[in-house]
Parts: structure tokens; sequence; C-alpha cells
């Protein structure tokens, strides 16, 4: 938001002894822009901010340089709320890595006795632009030995307001008289939680690939949207078999449209009223028609024609139909409720069906990017299972986009924030892939998630999205 009519007529006159101060401290500056904010816990513009950006690392000079830029408007008449002034080094700022916290009793015992607060906190703070809260060990990437317990709290790229006062209110929150021995830290970092479905991400298929746990696909009726199978299941209901595959529920949602869409949101599928309306039917392909089309185009510039031929077959058959979903509404029950996304999808074809396998150990061997623990499976490997992921388990994934990673389980719960939607408390998955890459991106929703033992132990529904606290608006 612009900067307030005082501001700016004092700016064009400011701006160079703003710069003097910062050369006295020797701080190079690569911007220095004025915006408005909110005050928090306020509707109302009711404050200015002078934001420096530098890629300074040197960060020692920084207080007395901000506060002799700030005591220079308070001589032009500024109240002591009416102006901030912060230095920021957002490439530094972007250099950590999270690790999953340590089964350490009085540490997890103190998140829990603050981190209800710190949630009413936020809310009060950041009204409608905070995304998630996460309790995570972070380090520097080039020093991992370097961990702290660290309350992260996520807010929409592009939010501008007064950071310093939050912090300030937060910190009195970790300070908990409780648990003195224990420095709970703090970070603000730009970023959304975003449903893992492909939008707009296509996959060529050079060769058509048999189904299995990671293929692509997509409702029948949407050329945009993507995700992955996940897996077969049996759902059996007196002497009857149905062969059905169970994948995530927003990778199939955009099978219809308007008021069937709200409905199916609202209510689910097949939970409300069997058999399901006509207009609130989903069918889905496989691959994904964002994938199918993209593979056309490739494969007609190749002159496959035998590839081309399966393709058409494909995308003239249906692969399933939705028989059961849960819409965005349902909750677990009690007062952490997790959101369900899940969905059931009976196959046209019972002759699809197929053995759910782990994926195979070979993959990260291949690229020499993950950590290794006694995972061994191979192509004579199958999931017979579901589990229950522990603290710090180790557990991989494999999704139509994401060949495939590993990561650590965490079970401290993250607030999330979702649009249009209630609050949830999530569990989560770390990526400890040795080159940092993300355990999962857009594309791999509907993913099963599975341990060392080749258990389902998880299904993937959401990713973080970065971006920059200081974008112009």
């Amino acid at each position: 938001m612009p900067a307030s009519q005082k501001l700016f007529d004092l700016w064009a006159n400011m701006e160079q002894e703003c710069q003097q101060i910062l050369r006295k401290y020797r701080i190079n500056s690569e911007s220095m822009r004025a915006y408005g904010v909110r005050l928090p816990g306020q509707d109302t513009d009711s404050a200015d901010l002078i934001l420096v950006l530098t890629q300074d690392v040197e960060i020692h000079s920084w207080i007395h340089a901000a506060t002799e830029i700030w005591q220079l408007f308070q001589e032009k008449g500024y109240e002591r709320e009416g102006i901030k002034v912060e230095i920021r080094n957002e490439r530094r700022a972007a250099f950590d890595k999270s690790v999953v916290m340590p089964n350490d009793e009085r540490l997890l015992g103190m998140i829990a006795a603050i981190r209800n607060d710190v949630l009413e906190k936020v809310k009060t703070l950041f009204h409608e632009d905070w995304t998630f809260i996460s309790y995570h060990m972070r380090s520097p990437i080039q020093d991992p030995s370097i961990l702290k317990p660290t309350c992260i709290i996520g807010c929409k790229p592009g939010l501008r307001s007064l950071f310093t006062y939050i912090e300030s209110e937060i910190l009195q929150i970790l300070d908990c008289p409780q648990f003195p021995e224990i420095s709970l830290y703090f970070e603000i970092c730009p970023g959304t939680i975003e449903s893992s479905s492909g939008t707009g991400n296509a996959i060529a298929y050079v060769n058509m690939p048999p189904y299995s746990n990671r293929t692509s696909i997509g409702p029948r009726k949407n050329k945009v949207d993507a995700g992955t199978l996940g897996g077969c299941v049996l759902l059996r209901k007196g002497n009857s078999v149905k062969r059905c595959i169970l994948s995530a529920y927003h990778v199939a949602r955009s099978g219809v449209e308007g008021e069937a869409l709200a409905t199916n949101d609202k209510k689910g599928l097949g939970l409300d009223e069997f058999p399901i309306p006509e207009e609130r039917r989903i069918d889905i392909t496989s691959p994904a028609l964002l994938d199918i089309w993209k593979t056309k185009s490739v494969l007609e510039k190749m002159g496959r024609d035998d590839d081309l031929a399966e393709l058409w077959r494909r995308t003239q058959e249906m692969f399933g139909t939705v028989i059961f979903a849960t819409g965005n509404v349902f909750r677990t029950p009690g007062e952490k409720g997790r959101r369900m996304d899940w969905v059931l999808i009976e196959l046209s074809d019972p002759n699809n069906h197929f053995r759910n396998q782990p994926p195979p150990a070979d993959i990260f061997r291949d690229q020499e990017n993950t950590t290794f623990h006694n995972y061994y499976a191979n192509s004579n490997d199958y999931i017979t299972d579901f589990g229950e992921a522990a603290q710090k388990d180790w557990v991989v994934a494999q999704g139509r986009t994401t060949p495939a990673c590993t990561g650590k389980w965490s079970k401290l719960l993250t607030d999330i924030n979702w649009p249009h939607m209630e609050v949830s408390w999530e569990e989560q998955v770390l990526s400890d892939c040795v080159q940092g890459g993300p355990f999962a991106t857009h594309g791999d929703s509907g993913s099963w998630i599975v341990n060392e033992r080749y258990e389902v132990v998880g299904l993937l529904i959401a990713v973080t999205s970065g971006g920059s606290l200081a974008e112009d608006q």
C-alpha cells in the first residue's frame, strides 16, 4: 500500500539524508523504499515504513542505523508509532533449513504449553494474512550442526506490516517461565500452503507408462488440473468387492463446476446421498487430460503412431468414477481436527487394478541426493498394510511430478490457515534430501507416503510455497 501523504511530501528531501546515515554505518543498500503499513490489531492504515534492502551480512550496525533514521523522522514531527524503519537481507534470510524436532520431553512440553496462545496472538496480529505456524529445528544449510528450536510463522508473500512489533509480542509468549532453561527462537517467513495438484504443469510421456502408484490422474472435464493416482484398494460390502483408487479429493474436485462443486465441497460425495446425482458426478482419466494433450503434441512431432493410438484409447475410455469423497469441510474428531481430503474412485475396468509397490530404492541410489536408512525396496516388494508414523520416522513418497524423495515425519501439528476454509492442524514431512530438494511439489497430490516397512502412513494433500516479503504492490 502507498505511504502517507506526509511521508510523500518529506521523502524527496530526506532520502539523501537517509543514504548518508547508511554510508556512515557502511551499509550498502540495494534499495530504500517507503510504504504504508497497517498497525497490528487495527483495520486502518496507520503507519509508514522505510524498508532498506541490502546484501550485507554484518548486521551489528543495522540497529544503530535504523534508529538514527527513525530519529531523523521524529525530528520532522512523526509520532513514535507513526514511522518504522527496517533493514533486511532477504537472500540471507532464506538460507536456513528445517529439521524435525527431537523427542525431547521438556521441549515438546513447552511447545504444547504455548502453542494455543501463539495461535490466538497470530490471529490478532495478522488477521487473515498468516498462512501457517510450524515448530522445527532450524540450521544454516552451510552448517547443519547448528540447530535451534524455532517457531515459524508463515505469512502471505508481499505482506508489509510492523514485523518488529509483531516479533516483540510473540517473543513475550515464547519466554515461558514454566520452562526457563529452553530458548525457543522465532521466524516470520513468506509462504503459503497450497494444494499439491499440478495446475498448468503438464508432463509429456514419451513412453506410455503402465498404471502404477505414481500415475497421473485428473478429472475428465478439466484440462488444467492433475495429481497422483495414489494406490489401489478393495472396498468390500457384504459379498461385493469394488476395485478402487484411493487418492486426494482436491485432485478430482474440479470435475464439476458452480453449484455442483460447492455442494461437493460442503457435503462430499456418496456420504449424503447415493446414487450420486448426475450433475455432481465426477469421472476420472489417466493420464490427466493436462498431460494427455502435452504427450499428444510430443508424440506427433516424433511420429510415434503406435503410442499415439494407445494415448487415443486412454483418452476415449473412462478410467474411473468417484463413488466416495470427503469434500473440503469435514475434519477428524477432537479439538485439533485435521482436514479430511480423500477420494475413492471405482475403476471402470477392474483389470486396471494393480498391486501397490513402494518406491524402489534404486531411484535414490541413482540420484545420490538422499539419506539412506533400512530401505531396500525392489520390484518384488509390495505395500500390504496401513501403518502410523511416529515422530522423526523416515518416510518416502513417489508422485506424478517428483520421482522420489525422502523425509522425516513430524508429529508436531502445524496450524494451517487454509484459503476459504477453517483452520486445521496437520502433520508434516520435512525433506531430508542432501541437496535440499523438496519432499513433494505441485502434481504430487494423492501420493501415498510409505515407511521403511512398506506401510502407507499418509496421503499427500499440500505443499508449502515461498515468496518475498517486500514485493511491490
